[in-house]
Order: structure tokens, then C-alpha cells, then sequence
């Protein structure tokens, strides 16, 4: 654990501004902000976010309501992405006529069957089972877009409590977990993660969830970017 030229960016991630108490060792490429309906649009027509606001795409773009869990943290990073921004997410949710839903599943019927052409803020999951169903949908590959794609920690972190009851075996636990062998285990168990060590084997990672070298990130979980009571009340302006 101790040799972090083996860690992604040459350091351990952490989700606290301290950078020593929440530990994060998944950085997994972020892939919920946008699927499209293979029957009518060519991924290659889209090579930049801002390219939903183009007219003809009006009524056709639907998206998980981003004042509901499904989508909150979606509208969280529109909100916050130096290259998008609350103009992007202003304009979004006010020009595009925008068909918002509650309900997953119903989304992905919705681009399925080419009610909508793209679909926001929802789960990669739904998105990838129905296409594996021979559905006419696929997730947009954030990394061949203009803007800075995301990077996330998918809920994977770990902290060492101050007192615990076995010391000992907590530290021993922690730098297992953080060794070659115990990361290859974490990886694998945690299906989409890609963990931030770099020498381990990463054929079991998604493809799209993949960080590739050399691309600069946005890093989602800094707590600059945590508020999320300002972005609500935007969204709920906005949408008036």
C-alpha cells in the first residue's frame, strides 16, 4: 500500500478534502449521462454534449427526473462540469422539451421503441440488459466526446474508525484490500468497478467503464462539487 507509483495518478484517491480518511480505490469511468436509440441516431453525430440542444432534437430527448433519486446525481454533474455547467443544464431543461420519468424501466421502453431518440441520467444497467435483449440501444461513450469525461467511485470507499475493536486485524484487513491480490479480488467483485491500481489486469472491467491513460478526468466525489441543495433549487427554478 505503502507504493503509490502503483495507484492511478501516482497517489491514493480520497473523497475527503483532508485526502486521509475516506479512502476510494475504484475510479471507474462514469457512463449514466447519456444513451441514444441505435435506429435513429449514429453515435458519431453527437461529439459534444452541448450537440443535444440542436433543434431537431426538441421532443425527442427524455430523461430521468433530475429531482429524483434516479436522477439527482446526473443533474448534479451537469451542474458542476467545468465544460457544461448550469447554462447546459439551464437550457436543457428549458428548450429541449424535455420528457422527464420516475420510472427506469419506462425510460428505456420509451428509447426503445423510438418514442425517444436519447435518454439522460439513467442507469448503464438497464441500458446494457436491454441491448444484450437485441434492443435497438446503447449507452454514449462519454470518452469520445469533447467535454472531460467523469470518473466516480461507485460507492466504493472505506474508512479505518479511530478505535476499532481489533486494530490489528482492521490494518491488516485494509492493507490486504490494497495489495495486488486484494484489489484484484475488489475488482472483480464489484462488476463495473476499475480499480485505481494500475498493475492489476483489467479484462473483467467494462470497456466503457475503462480509464484510459493521458485523459484528463473530472472527479466527481471532490467535495466542492458534493452541494446539492444549490442544484436542486436551479432545477426547480428551471423547470417552473
Amino acid at each position: 500500500m505503502a507504493d503509490k507509483s502503483k495507484w492511478w495518478q501516482g497517489k491514493h484517491q480520497y473523497a475527503d478534502p483532508e485526502g486521509k480518511y475516506i479512502l476510494s480505490p475504484c475510479v471507474s469511468v462514469h457512463i449514466d449521462l447519456a444513451s441514444y436509440n441505435t435506429e435513429l441516431v449514429k453515435a458519431a453525430e453527437l461529439t459534444s454534449y452541448w450537440d443535444l440542444l440542436n433543434p431537431k432534437w426538441k421532443g425527442r430527448i427524455g430523461s430521468m427526473d433530475p429531482r429524483a433519486a434516479g436522477g439527482r446525481e446526473g443533474g448534479r454533474l451537469l451542474y458542476y462540469h467545468p465544460e457544461l455547467g448550469p447554462k447546459f443544464l439551464r437550457r436543457l431543461l428549458t428548450e429541449t422539451d424535455l420528457i422527464l420519468s420516475k420510472d427506469p424501466r419506462q425510460a428505456v421502453d420509451w428509447l426503445a421503441n423510438g418514442k425517444l431518440t436519447f435518454l439522460l441520467l439513467t442507469s448503464p444497467r438497464e441500458i446494457l440488459r436491454a441491448k444484450e435483449q437485441k434492443l435497438p440501444v446503447d449507452v454514449l461513450d462519454p470518452r469520445r466526446l469533447k467535454e472531460a469525461p467523469v470518473v466516480e467511485t461507485a460507492a466504493s470507499s472505506f474508512m479505518l474508525m479511530d478505535k476499532p475493536a481489533n486494530p490489528n486485524t482492521a490494518r491488516l484487513f485494509l492493507n490486504w484490500l490494497m495489495s495486488r491480490d486484494g484489489q484484484i479480488s475488489f475488482q472483480k467483485s464489484q462488476g463495473a468497478c476499475d480499480s485505481a491500481r494500475l498493475d492489476i489486469p483489467k479484462d473483467d472491467v467494462p470497456p466503457l467503464s475503462r480509464r484510459k491513460e493521458g485523459v484528463q478526468y473530472f472527479r466527481l466525489w471532490d467535495t466542492e462539487w458534493m452541494d446539492a441543495d444549490d442544484v436542486q433549487k436551479f432545477i426547480e427554478a428551471s423547470l417552473k
